[in-house]
């Protein structure tokens, strides 16, 4: 009996963050992704270094740091993070038939078909 009741509970639990998740906003749920995945390398990387396992804690340690790096938090700190994106850039593709230009700041998608 104790077995039915924690599947109800737990299907009850994965129901929660389903609503949870189809709900979030998209580029905060990217974010906290990036942050929790991060972190999680860097520990992984902290606990396999105190276990003795070099080979394995190094390269867990430095994805890690550089995912947080790039994740904004530490961003001044490393040569290897992306820190912030330039404003006012645009692509432009030009053929035979079309010219379009792209706008990345907005999105917004200009273009001729001739």
């Amino acid at each position: 009996m104790s077995y039915v009741v924690l599947a109800l509970f737990l299907l009850g639990l994965a129901l929660v963050f389903a609503v949870i998740f189809i709900r979030a906003n998209v580029q905060q749920l990217a974010r906290t992704i990036r942050y929790t995945g991060a972190t999680l390398a860097f520990l992984t990387g902290v606990l396999l270094a105190a276990r003795g396992w070099m080979l394995a804690a190094l390269p867990m340690f430095f994805v890690g740091l550089a995912f947080l790096g790039r994740a904004g938090r530490l961003s001044g700190y490393f040569p290897w993070s992306l820190g912030q994106k330039s404003p006012r850039q645009s692509s432009r593709v030009r053929t035979s038939l079309i010219e379009m230009t792209l706008d990345h700041d907005t999105g917004a998608m200009t273009g001729r078909v001739s």
